[in-house]
């Protein structure tokens, strides 16, 4: 058989044992065991008995957990410099497409995901700018010299960072001035026929 006082003071050490433990957590400065008058150990820091054991208490040793590492990709719709798009072309004009008279056409370009917000778009023309950075990628270009030329678009984060581009070429093909069908050129006036020589014999 158990012996019934045997568990019943172990079990009373343990509660003590909590105790006095719970009485670390709270941060008392001092804490005394007693023994109360039915022989219970009782660890307090507000002893009733006129002559408490004063326990020594250890500092409690503390542990500072690093802080939870923060992703370095921005979810937020301002800004992502490390973003970048799917896809992105120019859809017109077609690459090596020609384009005829006058030399005025649209750019457009295209991006998946849709163009995020923050984010601006530029055109250029053989590497100059065409018009100041924009929310749209659609642009107009007008008056394009003749010849073969390098059509680019680039997109730029909130902070002013480009972060991609597209190119195209085009072929420009205006008529010259000189040509005798060119609009430009007025029509040569029409000869004046001379006179026909009189008929009239002299007498």
């Amino acid at each position: 058989m158990y012996n019934i006082n045997k568990v019943m003071s172990k079990g009373l050490q343990t509660i003590a044992f909590l105790g006095c433990c719970l009485l670390l957590l709270t941060g008392a400065d001092k804490i005394y065991k007693e023994t109360d008058e039915q022989g219970n150990i009782i660890f307090t820091d507000e002893p009733k008995t006129k002559n408490p054991e004063k326990i020594d208490v250890k500092p409690v040793t503390t542990i500072s957990l690093p802080k939870p590492a923060t992703s370095s990709k921005d979810t937020s719709q301002d800004d992502s410099e490390s973003f970048t798009y799917d896809s992105f072309t120019i859809t017109s004009p077609k690459n090596n497409e020609t384009i005829r008279d006058p030399g005025n056409f649209k750019v457009t370009a295209k991006t998946s995901p849709r163009l995020k917000r923050g984010h601006k778009a530029q055109v250029f023309l053989d590497g100059a700018s065409k018009g100041a950075k924009q929310k749209l990628l659609s642009f107009s270009l007008s008056n394009v010299e003749r010849g073969t030329h390098t059509i680019e678009v680039k997109l730029f984060d909130s902070k002013g960072n480009e972060i991609q581009s597209a190119s195209t070429t085009v072929h420009v093909k205006r008529t010259s001035i000189q040509n005798p069908n060119h609009p430009q050129n007025k029509p040569k006036p029409t000869p004046t026929p001379a006179p026909a020589p009189s008929n009239n014999s002299g007498s």
